[in-house]
Order: structure tokens, then C-alpha cells, then sequence
């Protein structure tokens, strides 16, 4: 045990605890860490005059008083900084950290204690300390974090940038905190520090830039004005955030379904017109397509954007999602780094005033053209009641979860005596397509979708309501709401422009049942609240300088929490640190320990599902071969696993899917999307790349048959009820039915 210089009594976790615990956030307190044995007090509890603890303050919910901190708002950030230090430094959770990035531990109560006493006595409530210590960041917390780990986050950064600042040097060194302690903390400040991020991209900071937002609503057709500049420029490139978009305008361009800025739209057939088409490449994380070797268009997903490559236009698609916790990064270093002399941003108003801060650092152009919705969206009076009768042809239900959507399914068809169509995330991009396609022909019985948030992008669906089972999910470990971007982008899907032909325009939304329908009709009514943050990743440099600058043999864990908690960054970035990096670099660091940092770079940006309890057995097996013998064979890798026994099930004749099968068979397709991935960045390490291209389509094939199996009413024999339609359609075309529905109707056929 350590004493603390100022105070005459031991403190121990237990006795601090009763002594501080009524005025201690609980969100700040955690459970009392194995490692680490220091005994400390909460420093600005100590009297000076006397050595005994004060008395403390009434306990505030932090919570709730941060809620309401703003960027603009600079006074009330001050204030909450300095009443809450307290309770942030008699945290175990702070010391503990602070013993990890190797502060000394009879150190740390000095630390802690200089700090607080700074705070209290407003040494960095000036303004160039809100400024050079970026105070601003306590007014930027995204509505999906979690109040005691965020502000602990900023807490401990302004912690490692005041006491490092060169400024403060003496004055911390005379208090009684060593200078090699100090000089630890700034070795670690310092790398993984960004002062301008912008300054990696020298190609882009050669040019002057001109940005151009287009923002709207869902079904605006932002998108739409974006791509026709792509069309007509000498060289371009478009980036998604999925691979389904990168195909899908990689075939318009190719097609010539896009017509070019400039030139007069008018009807165009649906195969496109020859006049327009332009030869377009295609390069996603597991997937090349090369039309042409010096074709000048490229479509891809937004991670593999090239930024020394030099283009006339670009387009960077969905760009709120530079807000992302664990994607966002990838937007942010397309607005750093994109060497494009025009560039398209398009997505959702929110992204507007984090992208002019970040193009006011960079000296960038920027134009933001705003859109309306093409056509009307209506929130119905009445829900359904949870009358599935009420349900109608073009009708698409949304659930959260696997299982309910398919519980939703048995019960629609069930009802109805009709086929529904699914769409969710875990199924692979092309049979969302093919399930899409399904659900668009009106000829082919398939009148009803159930589907996750997965609708909301990636997909043009013939939706004419969208039917909320539910207004809550699950996300970081609890239930919430939905928020009103992802409720509206949701709704939004309903009477999309174009998809509906001749018949009149808009869309509906409504709930399933009563009580949800406020929710909805209030939300709807709402702004979506800006973007506080974006989103930056460690660099190589990065995550080597850290490594060094942390004790010897620091996990992967700790080199990303460092960069979490003790850079400098402005207060418009932040970096990538979630639950879900919590959980690859843990993986990691007990498969791969000791590999070269570049490895490990690769598998931090694989796409690993961590969580996915039966992908780990391939996972584990991938990593080990890799980490141990340098190379894993495909074969090797599926040892073990039940996935090959699933295909030959799914592929045998008459074959009868169950849930299971289904899971197994999606995983399965991720596998091998994720060898794909790895196979383009380490060849050698990973070999049998057309292996796994060879068994996509056919797992792909088996989860289709899977998806056909499972159809309630093909099983139980319903005959198919006749749903209202909105509108007085003719049922014409009946020859006019799609390899999907005559898949659908031979297996039907066969096996009923």
C-alpha cells in the first residue's frame, strides 16, 4: 500500500467507497481491479489545514446535466468539468488505467491530485485552456454513448494534455510528480496524438478541393445528381458503404443506366442506352471485377478508396456515416484524403456542420445543395392493432432480431396464406438482391416483406407501407428506441420514386400495434440532431509509436485504448474505440501475440464477425495456422466445422432446411467472404482464394433453397389468399415471371 502525502490514514477500495461512494457517479465507479494495489483517496476531498476527508457534496446525476452540454455552450462545459473532477479521479477504474499506460503506482495519487487541485482553482478554465486542451469535446457525446465511459474518456485526455504541456512542466514537477513520469505521459501523448489529421494526405493537400453535399431525406434523389456528374467526368470513382451499392452502380455505369450531366433525361429503357455506357471497374473488400484495364471509372466500398490516385470526380456515398463507432473512420479519411479535384458527398443534413469544420482545417471548397422528398411520405392514423389480416400486397414489416422476423414470417403466412420475402443483415448481399427482386415482381405471389434495418440501404424495394413491429431495439447492451435517423431512413423506404410505375406516388407508414404509433408519428416530425464527432482509426506509425511508448509487451487492447484516452485530437475527431474493437483486439492478442505490427494491422481491419458463436471455430483455426505456420489452407481452416455438412444437407434432392441449417449456411458465406478479403492482402498466407470463389454461389444457392424451404404456407399446403392491393391495378404479365419465382414455383412443385 501507498500512503498519500497529504493524508495521515490509510484508504482502502472498501473504505473509500463508504466514505466518498454517496457523491460518486455511479457510472464512474467500477469494481476493484486484481492488479492493482494502490490505496488512494479522492485528491480535492483532502484539507489542507486539516488531514481528514471533507465532507461530500450531494451526489448530481452526471447524466443528466450532460445531456444537455452543447459545443456552444462553453460556460455550462466549464462548470461541469470542474464540479465533476472529483468524482472522476476517486474512480479505481482512472487509477488502473493510468498503471496500464505505465504511470508508476506510487505516482498516481500525485498525478491525480495536481490535476484535480489545477481544475478546482480554474488554472485551465481560461480561454486558451478550453482551447488547447479541447474542454469543447465534454459538449460533443453521441446520443448512443454511454455518459461514464464517455466522460472518462475526457476526462483522462485532457489529464495527459495539461500535464504534458510543456507549459505546465515545471509547475507539475513541483508539485512532486517526478519528470520521468512526466515524460512518459507526454511520449504517450504524443503518439498517439493528431493535431491535423489532414496532413497525412499530402496528394489531397496539393489541391484545392471542391466539395459538393447533396443532403436530403430517404427518396430525395441526392444520389441521383451525384452519379449523373460521376457519368460525364474523364475520370471518376464511386464509394458505398456496401458492396451491394458498389455493384449495383459498377452495373448502371457499365450499362449506360446512368445519363450523364448535361445531357436532357428522358425515358430510358430498362437495359439502359449503349450511348451512355461507360467501362467501369469494380474493387471491394473480397471482390474485383476489371471490365477493362484502363477504364477510368471505379466503383468500390469506402475502405478501399485509393487516395494517392488522381480523379476528376468523385462520390462518396452515405456520408453520415462518418459518425459511425466503428466504420467511420473510412469517411473521415475520404474527406481527409480523397486526391479528386470534385467531390460529392451525399447522405443526411447531419453530416453538413462536421464536414465544414473539418474542410474549414483543410481549406477546401464546399457547396451543399439540399433535396426534398420526391414523393409524399404519410404516417397513418391507426395501426394495425396487431391484426395481421389488415396487412396488404406491397406491404413491408420491420423487426430487429433473426427470430422475430422469422416468427413474423410463419405468422404472416400462416394468416394470409401467403409467400413473404426477407431481408436482414446476416443474409449475404446478392440474396438480399434476389429476395428484393422477388418482392418487386407483382406476378410472382411474393406481396408481402419482413425485414431488419438492413432495408434501409443498399436496396430499391416496391414498398408502398413500412409496418414497425417494433420502435425499440437492442444496441450496447440494452433496449432503446429507435433514433430518428434510422426511423426515418426506415420510413423512408416507402413509395420510392420511380418504383412504382404508373401509379400515384408516396408512401405510408404505421406501427403493428397501438402503442408504438406515437412514437412513430412524433419522431417523424423531429430533426435529426447533427453529428458531434468524426471518426478516426490508429495509423501504422501510430499504433508502432504506442507500442513503444507503453510498457513492454502491451496488448493490442491497451495500444487502442491508449489512443482513446490519452491523444490529443480537435474536438470535431475522436477515435474508433467499441465494444466491438474491445472484442478483436482481445481475440488477437491471444492468437496472433508476437506477429509483425503490419499482421496485425490487416486482422484489425478484417471483416471478422467476433460474435458470431459459430463462426469462431474457423476464426480460432485461421489465426492459428496463420499466427504458427504462416499459411491456412482453406480445407484446414473448414476442419472441424459443420459448414460443408450443411451445404451437402441443402444440396441434396428434397431437402428440407431448418433454422439452424440457415444460420450455419450464412456464417458459412461470411467465412469465405472473409478468406476472400485476406487471400487479396496476403496471397501467400492465404491461398485457395478461388476455392472460396467457387463455393460462394453454391452457398449462396443453398441459403435461397433454405429461405424456399421455409415457407410456412408451402409447407402446410395454405391455399394463397388474394391481398388488397393500394391500387386498382390489372393483373397483366403473367408470363412475365423472373428466374426467382421460377425457382420458386419448380421447387415448389417438386417437393410440396
Amino acid at each position: 500500500m501507498q500512503r498519500v502525502a497529504s493524508c495521515s490514514k490509510w484508504i482502502t477500495p472498501e473504505s473509500s467507497s463508504t466514505c466518498l461512494g454517496s457523491h460518486i457517479s455511479r457510472r464512474f465507479r467500477s469494481a476493484p481491479s486484481r492488479r492493482t494495489t494502490v490505496r488512494y483517496q479522492n485528491p480535492t476531498q483532502l484539507s489542507r489545514t486539516r488531514n481528514v476527508i471533507a465532507p461530500p457534496p450531494p451526489r448530481v446525476d452526471i447524466g443528466s446535466i450532460a445531456r444537455r452540454l452543447t459545443p456552444d455552450n462553453p460556460e455550462a462545459i466549464l462548470q461541469f468539468f470542474e464540479k465533476h473532477v472529483a468524482d472522476w479521479a476517486a474512480s479505481k477504474r482512472v487509477a488502473d488505467r493510468l498503471a496500464l499506460f505505465g504511470v508508476p503506482h506510487e505516482h498516481i495519487p500525485t498525478v491525480l491530485l495536481v490535476f484535480t487541485q489545477a481544475v478546482a482553482s480554474k488554472k485551465l478554465s481560461t480561454h486558451n485552456g478550453y482551447i488547447d486542451y479541447s474542454l469543447e469535446r465534454f459538449g460533443r457525446m453521441s446520443p448512443d454513448d454511454d455518459e461514464g465511459q464517455y466522460f472518462d474518456m475526457v476526462y483522462t485526455t485532457v489529464l495527459y494534455t495539461w500535464t504534458t504541456d510543456a507549459a505546465n512542466q515545471a509547475f507539475v514537477e513541483s508539485q512532486g510528480v517526478p519528470r520521468a513520469v512526466v515524460l512518459g505521459m507526454r511520449g504517450l501523448a504524443e503518439a498517439t496524438s493528431r493535431a491535423h489529421p489532414g496532413d497525412a494526405y499530402a496528394a489531397a493537400r496539393g489541391l484545392r478541393r471542391k466539395f459538393i453535399m447533396h443532403v436530403g431525406p430517404t427518396n430525395s434523389g441526392k444520389t441521383h445528381h451525384a452519379l449523373r456528374a460521376l457519368a460525364a467526368a474523364p475520370t471518376g470513382i464511386y464509394a458505398g458503404p456496401l458492396r451491394l451499392l458498389a455493384h449495383e452502380i459498377w452495373e448502371r455505369l457499365n450499362l449506360g443506366q446512368i445519363v450523364p450531366a448535361g445531357v436532357e433525361e428522358d425515358a430510358m429503357a430498362p437495359g439502359g442506352n449503349p450511348q451512355y455506357a461507360r467501362k467501369c471497374n469494380m474493387v471491394t473488400g473480397e471482390e474485383v471485377k476489371i471490365v477493362d484495364e484502363n477504364a477510368r471509372l471505379y466503383s468500390c466500398t469506402v475502405e478501399m478508396i485509393k487516395p494517392n490516385m488522381l480523379y476528376d470526380v468523385a462520390v462518396v456515398d452515405e456520408i453520415q456515416m462518418i459518425g459511425d463507432s466503428e466504420r467511420g473512420f473510412a469517411w473521415t479519411e475520404a474527406v481527409l484524403g480523397l486526391n479528386a479535384r470534385e467531390i460529392h458527398l451525399c447522405g443526411e443534413e447531419t453530416a453538413v456542420p462536421l464536414v465544414e469544420a473539418i474542410l474549414k482545417e483543410t481549406n477546401d471548397d464546399l457547396v451543399v445543395n439540399r433535396y426534398e422528398r420526391l414523393t409524399p411520405l404519410e404516417v397513418e392514423k391507426q395501426s394495425l392493432g396487431g391484426d395481421l389480416s389488415r396487412i396488404r400486397k406491397g406491404d413491408c414489416i420491420v423487426t430487429f432480431s433473426r427470430k422475430s422476423i422469422f416468427q413474423m414470417k410463419r405468422d404472416v403466412e400462416r394468416e394470409l396464406g401467403v409467400s413473404c420475402a426477407t431481408v436482414y443483415g446476416r443474409l449475404p448481399p446478392e440474396v438480399r438482391s434476389e429476395q428484393a427482386d422477388l418482392f418487386n415482381d407483382p406476378n410472382n405471389g411474393v406481396d408481402v416483406l419482413i425485414g431488419s434495418d438492413a432495408i434501409g440501404m443498399g436496396l430499391n424495394l416496391k414498398i408502398r407501407r413500412i409496418i414497425f413491429a417494433q420502435v425499440q431495439k437492442y444496441h450496447n447492451n440494452h433496449i432503446q428506441h429507435l433514433s430518428i435517423s434510422s426511423t426515418k431512413q426506415i420510413a423512408g423506404r416507402a413509395g420510392r420514386f420511380g418504383m412504382h410505375g404508373s401509379e400515384s406516388p408516396g408512401g405510408f407508414t404505421t406501427t403493428l400495434h397501438e402503442p408504438d404509433l406515437p412514437f412513430l408519428t412524433r419522431t417523424m416530425t423531429l430533426g435529426i440532431p447533427a453529428l458531434k464527432t468524426a471518426r478516426l482509426t490508429p495509423t501504422y506509425a501510430s499504433l508502432v509509436a504506442t507500442a513503444s511508448a507503453l510498457p513492454a509487451h502491451a496488448a493490442m487492447n491497451t495500444i487502442f485504448l491508449a489512443h482513446a484516452y490519452a491523444s490529443k485530437l480537435a474536438p470535431t475527431y475522436r477515435y474508433i474505440y467499441s465494444s466491438a474493437t474491445r472484442v478483436c483486439t482481445n481475440y488477437l492478442d491471444a492468437y496472433i501475440q508476437g506477429t509483425p505490427m503490419a499482421d496485425f494491422e490487416v486482422m484489425l481491419a478484417a471483416p471478422i464477425p467476433w460474435r458470431d458463436r459459430d463462426a469462431l471455430p474457423f476464426i480460432e483455426r485461421l489465426l492459428t495456422l496463420f499466427s504458427t505456420q504462416g499459411i491456412a489452407r482453406l480445407g484446414a481452416c473448414l476442419e472441424a466445422t459443420p459448414f460443408a455438412e450443411a451445404l451437402d444437407k441443402l444440396e441434396a434432392p428434397r431437402a428440407r432446411a431448418t433454422h439452424g441449417d440457415l444460420i450455419l449456411l450464412e456464417t458459412f458465406h461470411k467465412m469465405l467472404g472473409l478468406y476472400a478479403w485476406l487471400g487479396y492482402r496476403r496471397p501467400v498466407a492465404f491461398p485457395d482464394q478461388p476455392e472460396a470463389a467457387d463455393l460462394k454461389p453454391r452457398v449462396q444457392q443453398a441459403i435461397e433453397v433454405a429461405l424456399l424451404s421455409l415457407t410456412t404456407n408451402r409447407v402446410e399446403g395454405k391455399s394463397r389468399r388474394a391481398l388488397i392491393d393500394y391500387s386498382a391495378l390489372r393483373q397483366t404479365g403473367g408470363d412475365k415471371i423472373n428466374k426467382r419465382a421460377k425457382l420458386f414455383a419448380q421447387y415448389t412443385a417438386k417437393y410440396a
